[in-house]
């Protein structure tokens, strides 16, 4: 038994979630028995001992080494516990867990300046008067490396501990050009006061750790062309995340020295809003952006006019908004309320509506994949976990860091949804182009009846009501098939007649 209390010992930061089941299956356990029952094959606890079998003894053993690595739990108190015995033990320069912090819900309330931050501290996940807990993980290498960050992508996630939501910030390493992770964030709720917190307690321990202040490109540059600092951030369209984002630049500029805004010299960096700071630093995620108008049901005209906004410069701007919105059924208009209300979402899509200067925009980031795919890594080492599970160290990716590995993923991965977006409007325009053969040769059926009819070969009042119906059920198939005028790759022809082909350069079916 002093065996297996001792191989529980060792598995440190496993201890905190592990499980009779998890525990069977650990690579620690298995070595431990090829090493101790070599002349066994495939060994199990039940060889060492018949007891080890029975996993409620089993659980008793964890509970116990438990007991004893976290007396106060693995819960908030544990955590605050392990922070205490950091502080005590380890370097300040070697601290990872740098904030713990329990913000009663009355502050939070009084932190909030507007009707909208009163409705977001209503977090739907948690009861109205719980207190806001916040724990800040980061590095001082870390620290060092944000300090010289240009590009940043954040995004946030639900299930890697219980009751939490984990905050990241990341981006390429300046000079390796891998992924790296700055800081995980634990919270418990997602308003924009929170997110403004979270952005507050990073500046600080930057600070603490380099010595020396994050910059901003658009508050401390001396003018448009001087790249000092953070120059744009890629964010999806969470409302909290970036409203607190810029509470925090609007906090930040007002302790700064009295300047002209460098895009808009009339005002103060002073005077700037929440909004017209994101309007420096914010780029909306594409994918995020392209996903929401997939699962919008409007027509296709709607849906290109939706698309056509993600733009360097769009040359009928207003007439897209107008489309979208007397065009589309309610969904549409949904959507583009959304977005004007959301205030930072069209200046984040299209460079010309924003004040990223150009060269950033071309060479920033217009997706969010590289923080979503290290909050992915990350969930690989086990979800549902309690807070002292929380790992150490910076997320480094496995590349080799040449800026031509990411150019050419970036290729394959855009030319891979071209590829099946082309296959889904293939099929799109066959199945219009059958459609529509169908109803041009019942409606020739129609019109060869009423002919025979006018003859004496019938009725004609019932072959004139057939010809209407058909003609009605043509015209349907053909408005249709205009619908995908200008989809497909082009090896699938779009069937048209002759007198509307030919105005649109397709070639006229033999049918027809």
């Amino acid at each position: 038994m002093k065996e297996i209390y001792s191989l529980l010992e060792s598995l440190h930061y496993d201890l905190p979630d592990l499980t009779p089941r998890h525990f069977l299956h650990h690579a620690a356990m298995e070595a431990f028995l090829w090493k101790r029952l070599p002349e066994v094959q495939n060994p199990t606890l039940i060889d060492l001992h018949p007891s080890l079998g029975n996993k409620d003894h089993l659980r008793s053993m964890i509970l116990k080494v438990q007991e004893t690595h976290f007396p106060f739990g693995t819960g908030w108190e544990g955590l605050i516990h392990l922070k205490s015995t950091q502080d005590k033990n380890a370097l300040e320069s070697n601290a990872y867990i740098h904030v713990v912090l329990e913000i009663p819900y009355s502050q939070m309330l009084k932190l909030s300046t507007d009707s909208d931050d009163l409705e977001d501290e209503a977090d739907i996940f948690v009861e109205d008067d719980t207190p806001f807990h916040i724990v800040v993980c980061m590095t001082a290498e870390a620290s060092f490396c944000l300090l010289k960050a240009q590009y940043l992508q954040c995004d946030i996630g639900f299930k890697r501990v219980i009751g939490f939501k984990e905050f990241e910030l990341g981006g390429l390493h300046p000079e390796t050009r891998t992924g790296i992770t700055y800081c995980h964030i634990y919270l418990n709720r997602q308003s924009a006061v929170a997110h403004q917190i979270i952005f507050q307690k990073i500046e600080e321990i930057v600070l603490k750790d380099t010595g020396e202040c994050l910059q901003w490109r658009h508050l401390h540059a001396n003018d448009i062309s001087d790249m000092v600092g953070i120059l744009e951030i890629a964010v999806d369209q969470h409302g909290r995340q970036a409203k607190g984002l810029g509470r925090h630049l609007k906090s930040l500029a007002r302790k700064l020295p009295v300047k002209a805004d460098l895009h808009e010299p009339h005002c103060s960096i002073q005077e700037l809003s929440e909004y017209d700071h994101l309007r420096c630093i914010l780029r909306l995620c594409m994918n995020h952006f392209f996903h929401n108008i997939r699962k919008t049901s409007v027509p296709d005209t709607v849906r290109q006019a939706m698309h056509s906004l993600v733009c360097m410069e769009h040359k009928n701007w207003d007439g897209a908004l107008a489309l979208i919105s007397s065009e589309g059924r309610k969904a549409s208009r949904d959507w583009l309320n959304d977005k004007i209300r959301a205030k930072f979402a069209f200046p984040g899509i299209c460079w010309e509506k924003s004040f990223i200067p150009r060269s950033v925009w071309l060479s920033g980031n217009s997706t969010t994949n590289l923080i979503e795919s290290m909050h992915f890594d990350v969930n690989l080492e086990g979800t549902s976990c309690t807070l002292n599970t929380i790992s150490l160290g910076i997320c480094a990716s496995y590349q080799c860091g040449h800026m031509s590995e990411s150019i050419t993923r970036g290729i394959k991965h855009k030319s891979n949804s071209h590829q099946k977006m082309f296959a889904t409007q293939a099929v799109a325009i066959e199945h219009s182009n059958k459609r529509l053969k169908e109803a041009h040769q019942v409606k020739v059926d129609k019109e060869s009846r009423l002919s025979q009819a006018r003859i004496g070969k019938g009725s004609p009042e019932h072959a004139a009501l057939a010809l209407q119906r058909a003609t009605k059920h043509y015209n349907k198939a053909l408005e249709a098939s205009l619908q995908t005028v200008g989809s497909g790759s082009g090896r699938v022809g779009l069937l048209l007649p002759q007198n509307v082909g030919d105005a649109r350069q397709h070639r006229q079916p033999s049918s027809m």
